[in-house]
Order: structure tokens, then sequence, then C-alpha cells
């Protein structure tokens, strides 16, 4: 039993690219769809492609067996400290990465004057580059410790973020922070879920979703906070300051408290 579910979390080591794929498509697409037809089109559009997929799911989606209730209680699940702890690099990674490709775009075309359809275009690749930078961190994780994993790509993230700090930003740094941003949110996330899936094998999914909720945290305060701030200063300086910065205080204070080993290894 423990050598199939260690099978498992191999297997999960590569999941969770192709979802970017929709996020980091819809920066892309809009403002050029936008341009095309106009605001009420890019809305009939989007709600179409929502229902299509709505429907093909319905006809095309595989049975699922019904199973026993999962061993584990759910409390114990939201006292698990190392779930919290991934919690909190999810907010700091793929929230990140959604707060940034929806306020990059405004500033690169309010800022930097950028056309809107480029400044879609260097947006959707904060998401984008999950595609391949999720399963590449899977890759990675089997060579490098998973703390090693995490405070790397934290850097890369608060490094991108410091990026939009300086008093003028040409196109070309801008664009290089968009990639190192990009790559730093995609590579912990297949580390984060293998791993709140190994602390609870009988409820992994749920123990996931936990996860996934504490990270939803970030993106309902991060968005407003990010406006809120270019409003009182009348530039993007402090948000940025204030992302790359809450990257570094993750990076120091979660990421040394979560667990070298995984809960299998300590469990043989």
């Amino acid at each position: 039993m423990l050598l199939r579910d260690r099978g498992c979390i191999r297997h999960r080591d590569f999941f969770g690219g192709s979802i970017q794929l929709g996020a980091g498509f819809v920066i892309l697409a809009v403002p050029r769809l936008y341009l095309l037809a106009g605001w009420r089109a890019t809305f009939l559009v989007s709600g179409g492609m929502a229902l299509t997929a709505a429907i093909i799911w319905l006809i095309a989606a595989p049975d699922v067996a019904a199973t026993g209730a999962a061993p584990g209680r759910f409390t114990e699940m939201l006292l698990a400290p190392q779930l919290w702890l991934l919690g909190l690099m999810q907010m700091a990674t793929f929230s990140i990465s959604l707060v940034v490709g929806s306020w990059v775009v405004v500033m690169l075309t309010k800022v930097l004057h950028v056309p809107a359809t480029r400044a879609g275009l260097i947006g959707s690749l904060v998401l984008l580059l999950g595609i391949v930078s999720r399963p590449l961190g899977g890759a990675l994780r089997r060579h490098m410790g998973i703390r090693t994993l995490f405070v790397m790509s934290l850097l890369m993230i608060a490094v991108g973020c410091f990026v939009f700090v300086a008093p003028s930003v040409s196109f070309g740094p801008a664009l290089m922070a968009v990639i190192l941003i990009g790559t730093g949110c995609g590579l912990p996330y297949a580390a984060m879920f293998s791993r709140a899936g190994a602390l609870f094998p009988g409820r992994a999914g749920t123990a996931m979703g936990l996860v996934n909720m504490i990270g939803i945290v970030m993106i309902l305060a991060g968005a407003p906070l990010v406006g809120h701030l270019a409003d009182l200063t009348g530039t993007f300086r402090a948000s940025f300051v204030a992302l790359g910065g809450f990257a570094l205080l993750v990076c120091a204070t979660a990421v040394p408290l979560i667990h070298r080993d995984e809960p299998g290894a300590r469990a043989s």
C-alpha cells in the first residue's frame, strides 16, 4: 500500500500545468477581442466558452465509483500546521501570480504606454509560464529539498516584483520581471499539493482544497490592495513592494518550518 501511495505522489509531481492555459489565455485574448468587437462581445464569448466547457464535461466526464467515508477528520486538518504553511506558500505563489497578471496589464498600458494587446500578451505570461514551470517544479523536487525549491521560487518572485519598484522601468526589464514571477509562481505548485495529499492520504482532495482555500485569501485581499495603494500613491511601486515583501516574509518565516522529509518516508 505504501509503495502504491508513493507511486501516486510521484505522478502528482507533474500535474497542474494545463489549468494555467485557460487563465493565461483569458488575459491574452480578452484585450484583443475587446478591440475587435467591443465589451459586449467579450462577455458573450467568455460566457459561451464556459457554457461549452460545461456541456462537454457533462457529456464526457468519467463515472466515479462511490467510496466509503475517508479516514481523518476535517477538524484535524484545520489544525494541521503543515497544511497552513503550505497555504501560505500558495498565497505567496499562485495567488500573487493572479494578482500580478491582472494588474501588470494596467501598469504597462498606463505607465509604459504599451498597447493593450501587447500588454495582455506580457501579462498572460505570468500564468502561461505555469504550463511549463509547474511540471518542471515537480521534476526538480526529485533532485532538491522541498525547502530549497520553495526558497528559490520565492526569491524569484520577490526579485521580479522589485524590478517594478524602479522609478522608470523599460519594456525589457518589465518582460524579464514577468518571466521571473511567472516561473517562480509555478515551480512550487506540484510539491505543495503532493505534500498536502501525502499528509492526509485518505482525504487528499480535502487537504489540497484547504491549501487552495487559504491561498484564495490573498487573491481576495491582494487585488484590491494593489489598486488601493496605486490610488493613494499615484504609482504601482508601493504595490509591488508589498507583493515582493510578502514573498520574502513567507520565505523567511514559513519555509523554515516546513518539514524536510516526505510524510510517507517518515511513516515507513
